[in-house]
């Protein structure tokens, strides 16, 4: 999987995470936060190759402002 990269959030100062990227399948990637151990064991039916990670709610608006915009 080849990752292209897309942005930061706004407010990482232009270094470090959290970050998106697009992939060559189609599918987005973000880069964040880990989860400490007590935290991803609240993750539910999480599989061995699963992981999740902490983004801000702002990311998250850019992320929908740039589906949005490439779905008009």
């Amino acid at each position: 999987m080849k990752l292209i990269y897309l942005f930061k959030w706004r407010n990482s100062g232009g270094e470090n995470c959290p970050a998106v990227y697009d992939t060559d399948g189609g599918d987005l990637v973000i880069q964040g936060y880990n989860l400490a151990g007590d935290e991803t064991d609240q993750l539910r039916n999480r599989a061995d190759d699963e992981s999740g990670v902490r983004i801000p709610y702002e990311l998250a608006e850019q992320i929908a402002d740039m589906v949005n915009a490439r779905r008009a």
